[in-house]
Order: C-alpha cells, then sequence, then structure tokens
C-alpha cells in the first residue's frame, strides 16, 4: 500500500475512534445535565403548586377534588399525585382505579425511605426523577415524577447531528491533511531515495559514475543481446602515488577532478565512463573494434598533452590502458573489469601506452591454474626434455659448450613456450623442482659427452629465487658427484635483476658455488641495474651481452659502441664474454674484430633436441 493511502487510512481510523470517544463522553455528560436540568424545572413546579394547592386548601370541599386537580395538571412525562401521610395516594372521587405504572411505586418507595426532598432513578432505560413537597399547614404530600426520556432522545437528536456534521467537517479536514503531510512525506522519501540511488551509483568526489554502475551497464548490455561485442577500457594514472606523496592528497583530489572532468568531454555519450577509485578510470564502448580503441585511446592522448596547473604547480603525467574485450575474454562484468586491470597492469609493467589482454599474462586465470597443474603432472609424465644450443669460440669456430634450455611438449596442448610456464613455474614452488629436474639431466648428458670424448661445458640458468635458498648448493654438489662432473664444466647462469632481489644473500651464495669451482655467469647482461663496480665484486666468470644489442650492432652505432664498451671493460676485469643473437656472418666479424670471445646465435645453431645436437657436435 503506498505511503498516501496508509496515512489516510491512519488519520481517518483516529477521527472516527476520536468521535466514538467524544460521542461517548458527551451522551453521558447529557445525561448527566438532562437529569440535573429536569430536577431544577420540578423544583421549580413543585415550589409553585404546592404554593398554589395550599390557596386552593380553603376553597375546595374535598382532598379527592384537589388530586382530581393534580390529575388534570399532569401530563404524559410530569406525573402528580397527592399523598396522605402514610404516602399513600389520594384518588380523585371519578377515579377509573387502573393500575398506575410500575415506575410510581418505585417512585413512592424512594419518597418513603429517603429522607431527601428529591431524587432520581433510572427504570427499563429510562431515568425519573422525583420530587416531594409538603403545603404548608398540612400533613400531605405533593409527589412530582418526571420522565426524561423525550426530553433525552431530543437531547440525543441533537447531539448525534452534531456529532456527524463535526465528523464530516473533521473527516474532510483529516483526508486532505492526510494528502498534504503524505505528499510531502513522498517527496522527501523520493528526493532521500534518489541521493542514495546517485551515492550508490557515482563517485562522490569526480561525479563520475561508480564500479557498481558500470558492471551493472555491462550486464545490461550483455544481457540485451543487442549487440555482438564490446570493449571495456581502465585508465589508471602512473605515478599517482607519488604525486600525492610529494604534494599531499587535497593536490591529489584537484587532479583526479581535473582529469575526470577532461575525460567526460572528450567521449562520445555513448560510451560510459567511469572512476573505479584511486587514480583508475573505465570505459564501456559499445560496437567497438580496433579503430574505435585507436580513437579513443588519442582522446586520451590528447587530454593529457595540456599539462595539469594546479596551486601555481603544473603537473605531466601519463597513462597506462588495459582493454578486454566481449565475448572473446570474457562474458561477465566482473571477468571484462579484471582482465582489463591485467592488461592495465601489463602495460604499466611494460612501459606501453595500452595493452589488450592475454592469458598468458595473467597471473591469475584459470587457464593459467590449469597449466601450473599440468606443469606439476609433466615431471611424473615424462613430458620434458632438453634441447641444447652450440657456444661457439669466436677465434677458432670451435665448439666450447652449450646451452640447456627445457621444453615442454603437453600431450593436448602441444609444445608449451618457455616464456609461458617458466614464469609460471616461478610464481609457485615449481621451479625448484624444475630446476633440480634440469640440473640431473644436464649434468648427466655433459658427463655421457666427456665419456666419449667431447669436453664442452653445459650452461644452466638460475632463477631468482634459487639464487637465495642454500638448497641450490646441495642439489649442485649431489648430481656432479652423482655424475662425476668436474665443476668447471658447469656453468649457472644468473640474470642482472635476480641478483638485484636480496643482492647480499645472493652474493653469499655466488660465491660458495664459485668455491666449489662452479662457473657463475651474468645472463642478458645490459638490460638491468647492475654496474660495472657491482660486477667487479661478484665472483662471475662470464658476461652474456644480451641479444637486443648485438642483434641492431649493423644499423646503430650506439650499440656497437655499447658492446665493445662491455667487452673491453670485461676484459679489463677478466670476465670471459659471449655474444648472445648472432643471426649474420657480418655480426660475427664484426664481434671477432672487437675481440668477443664466444658467440651463440640462430645462425650458429639453433636449440636442438639431444639427437640433432650429437649430430653437430660430430661435424664440430
Amino acid at each position: 500500500m503506498q505511503m498516501r493511502n496508509k496515512l489516510i487510512l491512519y488519520f481517518a481510523t483516529f477521527v472516527m475512534l476520536t468521535l466514538v470517544a467524544f460521542g461517548l463522553s458527551a451522551y453521558h455528560i447529557l445525561q448527566e445535565k438532562s437529569a440535573d436540568y429536569d430536577m431544577l424545572l420540578l423544583e421549580d413546579l413543585a415550589r409553585i403548586q404546592s404554593e398554589d394547592i395550599a390557596g386552593q386548601f380553603r376553597n375546595v370541599e374535598s382532598l379527592q377534588q384537589i388530586a382530581a386537580k393534580l390529575k388534570n395538571q399532569s401530563s404524559a412525562d410530569h406525573l402528580m399525585l397527592l399523598l396522605d401521610s402514610g404516602y399513600n395516594i389520594i384518588r380523585p372521587a371519578a377515579s377509573d382505579d387502573r393500575a398506575l405504572p410500575s415506575f410510581v411505586n418505585q417512585a413512592l418507595r424512594e419518597m418513603a425511605v429517603n429522607d431527601k426532598a428529591s431524587g432520581k432513578f433510572d427504570l427499563v432505560d429510562n431515568t425519573y426523577t422525583w420530587l416531594q413537597s409538603k403545603p404548608a399547614k398540612t400533613n400531605l404530600t405533593i409527589a412530582h415524577i418526571y420522565t426524561s426520556v423525550n426530553n433525552a432522545k431530543l437531547y440525543q437528536s441533537k447531539l448525534i447531528k452534531r456529532l456527524v456534521v463535526m465528523a464530516i467537517i473533521i473527516f474532510w479536514i483529516g483526508v486532505w491533511g492526510a494528502l498534504i503531510i503524505a505528499a510531502v512525506i513522498t517527496r522527501r522519501i523520493a528526493e532521500q531515495q534518489e541521493k542514495i540511488e546517485y551515492q550508490a551509483s557515482h563517485d562522490m568526489m569526480t561525479g563520475l559514475h561508480n564500479r557498481n554502475y558500470l558492471a551493472s551497464k555491462i550486464n545490461q548490455i550483455i544481457a540485451s543481446k543487442k549487440i555482438p561485442s564490446l570493449s571495456v577500457i581502465i585508465i589508471g594514472i602512473n605515478r599517482f602515488k607519488e604525486i600525492n606523496n610529494t604534494l599531499g592528497h587535497d593536490f591529489g583530489d584537484i587532479l583526479l577532478k581535473e582529469f575526470s572532468m577532461r575525460l567526460k568531454s572528450e567521449l562520445w555519450s555513448h560510451d560510459t565512463v567511469a572512476r573505479l577509485g584511486s587514480d583508475q578510470y573505465a570505459l564501456v564502448l559499445p560496437l567497438s573494434d580496433h579503430a574505435h580503441w585507436e580513437v579513443v585511446i588519442g582522446k586520451i592522448e590528447k587530454i593529457l598533452q595540456e599539462p595539469f596547473t594546479i596551486q601555481d604547480i603544473r603537473i605531466v603525467t601519463d597513462v597506462s590502458i588495459g582493454i578486454s574485450i566481449f565475448p572473446s575474454h570474457g562474458k561477465t562484468a566482473s571477468e571484462l573489469l579484471r582482465y582489463a586491470e591485467v592488461a592495465m597492469y601489463s602495460a604499466k609493467k611494460s612501459g606501453m601506452l595500452f595493452a589488450c589482454y592475454e592469458t598468458s599474462k595473467d597471473p591469475y586465470s584459470i587457464e593459467r591454474l590449469q597449466l601450473i597443474g599440468e606443469l606439476n603432472n609433466a615431471l611424473d609424465n615424462n613430458e620434458l626434455e632438453l634441447h641444447f644450443q652450440p657456444k661457439i669460440a669466436i677465434d677458432s669456430l670451435k665448439l666450447v659448450g652449450c646451452e640447456a634450455l627445457l621444453r615442454w611438449n603437453n600431450p593436448s596442448r602441444g609444445r608449451i613456450p618457455p616464456d609461458v610456464f617458466i614464469p609460471l613455474a616461478e610464481q609457485g614452488s615449481l621451479i625448484k623442482s624444475l630446476t633440480e629436474w634440469v640440473l640431473d639431466h644436464s649434468i648427466k648428458q655433459c658427463a655421457d659427452w666427456h665419456k666419449t670424448g667431447n669436453r664442452i661445458s653445459i650452461s644452466v640458468n638460475l632463477s631468482a629465487r634459487l639464487l637465495i635458498d642454500d638448497n641450490i648448493i646441495e642439489m649442485v654438489d649431489l648430481y656432479l658427484a652423482k655424475y662425476a662432473l668436474s665443476p668447471q664444466y658447469l656453468i649457472l647462469e644468473i640474470t642482472e635483476s635476480a641478483m638485484m632481489v636480496d643482492p647480499g644473500r645472493a652474493r653469499s651464495i655466488m660465491e660458495k658455488l664459485a668455491n666449489r669451482g662452479v662457473q657463475l655467469s651474468i645472463d642478458d647482461f645490459g638490460t638491468g641495474y647492475t654496474s660495472i663496480s657491482q660486477i667487479q665484486h661478484m665472483p662471475v666468470k662470464e658476461i652474456k651481452i644480451d641479444k637486443s644489442f648485438v642483434l641492431n650492432m649493423l644499423e646503430h652505432s650506439g650499440d656497437a659502441m655499447l658492446v665493445k664498451l662491455i667487452i673491453d671493460m670485461a676484459h679489463g676485469m677478466g670476465h670471459q664474454v659471449t655474444a648472445e643473437g648472432i643471426e649474420e656472418q657480418l655480426i660475427l666479424d664484426k664481434l671477432k674484430s672487437m675481440g668477443c670471445d664466444i658467440a651463440q646465435g640462430y645462425f650458429l645453431g639453433r636449440p636442438m633436441p639431444l639427437a640433432e645436437f650429437n649430430q653437430y657436435c660430430l661435424r664440430s
């Protein structure tokens, strides 16, 4: 039931109950006042009558004449009787001797036993008033008996009419009052409800829609089935936390408001924009494609071209953008928003302006979880194998070693690239098991080659997690002893970033490995943050120049100069230098002229299965 109808019903009920209570009270007062009024009336009549009868005693012949006179003066509601000293009725001479009404006997009994001159009593739903008077100089009594039934009914009739009129007036006043009150309350409730709904669907600081509204909007569009696709774009303002910490949260709030205004002004009306919280915004683009993204991303770049001027401080900032697509990536709002956020963080990490969602880069995707489970089984199901890539001495072009590279042949998915399953293993505890498997098979294979007279070294990649784990020392000792391989033929390759996770602990473990005769190599040198001074104090024997510098040596003189600089400094510290990414003879010749020691790349040999690599060894 609506609020207005409820108020009217409650108010009408209150009015009716009030009128009933008022009517009952008025009726009771009426009865009391009517009896009192009747008594006063009787007193006046009795006084007049007594004086009249007292005067007539001198002129009448007998008491019967007085009784007759009183009877003639009586009426239907006022009965007068002449009584002797014993309260017996003196009847007129010509009386018809009919029985008097029952109330007369009740009145006579009241008079006989009551010392009062007047009184009243109820009998058969009627109220009777009686009064006795004694004419002067006589022993007679005149009884006045009065019934107020007719007057009471008259009063009741008037009271009822007045109550009805009053009820109608009060009812209509009440109805209109209730309508007015209901209208005011309804309007205020509607305003409050509208405010609550606005707060539930909007971000209070910027006035944009919030995550709840955006999710509802996406699900609504999907449920309508009117469009075949849509895109969700999440925008993250880079270095916003730094701005907040440096200039204060008030400054950051102003920046967010200004960015929101610019973003909203540049987009089309059918594109929904929302603030997800902190420095993240989201857009929903119905019926979008790659061309639409480029236009929208171009608009976002446009609003960032003009610096933000806040409190006389000019701020230049940029953003990272992530994109997810319905139905390719997800079929619900929660999935699309999460996948777009994953893509945004991927873009932020890689330094790109935007990135589209890729399952392989999602650390929490269902497919990746399934891959982790399958990778765990791969160790027991003989799905792993090693491929070997040759390392050639540049001066003699002889095979001096190889790098062991792990490969995974999944029975249902086929060959899984290392850059997919290795990060998966590093996120969990599988990397330790994989490394132990690789060490076991690599050291065994190297020992087997030595038995056939092919005394080459073997390189194994070591993850950052194992570089700070003392168990790696036990593993190396175990398998070197198991297969009787001299430690100098095992090279453990470590990336610069792995060394920086915990430099102190990494250096301690590296020194323990070096003391056992194991050779250590810094892989992908030039892409991390290791300085030459740090390398100088590390127990490493080899520096591997990252292929990104080697590949562009012939086209970019800067890369060639950097490669030459690394070779000279490494040699100055007594380190051997290996260059990766050799894909043509000219690059090999250039490296030879620079004094590089070892080369590795597709031009010299791709990673090969064991049988193919053995054939390669025979040809070398």
